[in-house]
């Protein structure tokens, strides 16, 4: 119990743990501001006037004072460049438009026979903006064309701007994006592309290599274990089939198939172990080290959670070159903060915020909750009381960032991570070493067989789990209790003595009973009373529910933005409707009556009424619901 309060007692103290502070003021203060609204010329003014304040204490040697002020003021910077960094878009729906597009490929995001997705940094052109350079867009090519990293290209395609998410179906394209860099999306096909610029020969060797353990991947595996070794080695998820992310996301172990911390620690004991002949020259044994672990990141593309993970392994190694004792809590918080300064809209990447929470919860929070379960429970340490003290330390502050994001909390992720982690890492490096001896056939044909065995076992426990009710709170309303729960858990595994674990224990049942209790309906029945609003480029949809019959009923009212917008199927609104209970479409003009003829079997096999609403009709509809708004003109979504 000792070392757990002596660690976190250095939490707070800048001295121990200056990087972690500066980490954590400038968060607060950047979610303050954020919700604050502040426009940028005040932000700006915000931030000189603490910097001249921090300078001012410094001066007066007040050091504590100076830093605190600092890391504000650097809060405040990071906030005024990363919310103007992305190009100003008139406020109003932007349809889709023709555009030509072109530049250099930064990252591949999808690669398959019949369909590949890129990033790529350079100059779009278009209509309503006319020409921007400096831009990043992602680009979808349908066709049997492909392209490699550093390749340039230039394409007649249609651009739009990424859409947040409306409708409860659909991917939020708009935070991705911005993950990316990027607010455009571009789509094109093999007779509109063309390449411009071979890649250079440091993009042709990697590009080579890739293509190489590509190869070998599919040939020694089956197309599933395929799919699930290259998500493991080269991060590539664009083989796997949507069952397998489905059943993995479910449980809660969907960071398995993520490039981050796992994987990388992993590569960097391997890496160790093949230098580890090195005794006589720690500094060439590093730069070796740092060169196999950029190397590694390169191939793979670089993902967030992977260079987060890389960067901490390379400080990690440098801090045995110094001779110093590295403070784990420094080092990852200087990682983080390196990675968003080299890349800031890393902010935006889920990936890299579940990564670097996950590590800097382990880090906060391992030794206190490994100490109580071996004080208080078990009374001895092992390797399983690990595993559960990791487990639970992760989940503290990963969970409502879960709930948040994927409105989903996972009750079975504590015990499929524990069963399901182990057998996977086996199972990684069980691929590594197939790769390197795949040139041997007969033992890489028995290295190979392990791997089709371990991810056997995965899959089938993982279906099974997932086959089970109630494996998962689903919804808006979970976040909250989640939050509250972590900071409960924070609470009770801080007890020190008996009585106090009992009394707080009597606490939290109570306090959990009355949350239960209160967010009863909303976690075990996800349905709202009051109407919707979802506007979409071609449509404003108002979903209206009502009560018939002794049973929750949605009547859908579409209504079309414009008449000379081009027809397209909307899959996300066919989901939607199939996964409601929908009664009745009231349609306004000729999207919507398209539509509702193109989901016919749908719309027959639910037995939904339709409807054509004359002008009064939907005047009522926007007086009574719309708060007398027309419903076309509406672009800020989700309002209610």
């Amino acid at each position: 119990m000792k070392n757990s309060n002596k660690i976190n007692d250095n939490i707070f103290n800048i001295q121990s743990a200056p990087a972690f502070v500066l980490l954590l003021i400038s968060t607060i203060t950047i979610l303050i501001i954020k919700n604050i609204n502040f426009n940028i010329y005040v932000n700006f003014a915000l931030a000189l006037l603490v910097l001249i304040a921090a300078i001012i204490v410094f001066l007066k040697k007040y050091n504590t004072a100076a830093f605190i002020l600092m890391s504000i003021s650097i809060g405040l910077s990071f906030f005024i460049f990363n919310n103007n960094q992305f190009t100003p878009i008139p406020e109003k729906i932007i349809p889709t438009e023709e555009a030509v597009a072109g530049g250099k490929i930064i990252k591949v995001l999808k690669y398959d026979s019949t369909y590949s997705r890129y990033l790529v940094y350079g100059f779009i052109k278009n209509k309503t903006l006319r020409r921007l350079d400096n831009e990043r867009f992602i680009l979808n090519l349908s066709g049997p064309k492909k392209y490699n990293l550093g390749e340039s290209i230039l394409a007649n395609c249609s651009i739009r701007v990424a859409e947040p998410k409306q409708l409860p179906t659909e991917f939020d394209e708009l935070k991705y994006c911005r993950g990316l860099g990027t607010i455009w999306i571009a789509k094109t096909n093999s007779n509109n592309i063309k390449l411009t610029k071979d890649a250079n020969w440091f993009y042709s060797i990697r590009n080579y290599t890739y293509n190489q353990i590509l190869y070998k991947i599919n040939t020694l595996f089956s197309p599933t274990t395929a799919s699930i070794a290259s998500a493991l080695i080269l991060a590539d998820r664009s083989n796997m089939n949507y069952e397998i992310k489905e059943i993995f996301a479910i449980t809660g172990i969907a960071h398995i198939l993520a490039l981050s911390g796992l994987h990388i620690g992993i590569i960097a004991s391997l890496i160790n172990l093949f230098i580890s002949f090195i005794t006589n020259n720690i500094k060439i044994k590093f730069i070796l080290f740092t060169t196999a672990i950029l190397a590694f990141l390169f191939l793979t593309n670089a993902p967030d959670s992977a260079v987060r993970a890389g960067f901490m392994a390379i400080l990690y190694m440098y801090s045995k070159v110094i001779q110093r004792k590295a403070n784990p809590l420094n080092i990852v918080s200087l990682v983080i903060i390196i990675s968003v300064l080299l890349h800031p809209n890393r902010v935006h990447s889920l990936g890299f915020i579940l990564s670097s929470t996950s590590v800097l919860s382990i880090v906060l929070f391992y030794n206190i909750v490994n100490n109580f379960i071996t004080t208080n429970i078990f009374h001895k340490n092992n390797k399983f009381i690990n595993s559960i003290s990791v487990t639970i330390s992760v989940s503290i502050i990963t969970a409502p960032i879960t709930a948040y994001y994927f409105e989903i909390f996972s009750i079975i992720s504590p015990l499929t991570n524990f069963i399901i982690v182990p057998l996977a890492s086996l199972g990684l490096i069980c691929i590594i070493i197939t790769l390197i001896i795949s040139w041997i056939p007969f033992i890489s044909v028995i290295f190979a067989g392990s791997v089709e065995f371990i991810f056997r076992i995965c899959i089938n426990l993982i279906k099974l789990i997932s086959s089970f009710n109630l494996i998962a709170f689903t919804g808006k309303a979970v976040f909250l209790p989640i939050l509250i729960l972590s900071i409960v858990l924070v609470y009770f595994f801080t007890s020190k003595q008996s009585k106090q674990l009992i009394y707080r224990m009597s606490i939290i049942a109570i306090f959990s009973l009355e949350l239960i209790l209160l967010f009863y309906n909303d976690l075990f029945y996800n349905e709202s009373n009051k109407p919707q609003i979802f506007a979409k480029p071609s449509y404003t949809l108002v979903s209206i529910p009502y009560n018939e019959n002794n049973g929750k009923n949605i009547f859908l009212c579409i209504f079309d933005r414009r008449p000379d917008l081009l027809y397209y199927k909307d899959f996300q609104l066919a989901k939607y409707i199939n996964e409601n209970n929908i009664k009745y479409i009231g349609t306004t003009g000729s999207f919507s009556n398209t539509f509702v003829d193109d989901i016919r079997n749908i719309i027959n096999e639910k037995q939904i009424s339709i409807r054509n609403l004359t002008f009064e009709e939907q005047r009522y509809i926007e007086k009574r619901y719309l708060n007398k708004r027309f419903a076309v003109q509406i672009i800020n979504t989700n309002s209610n």
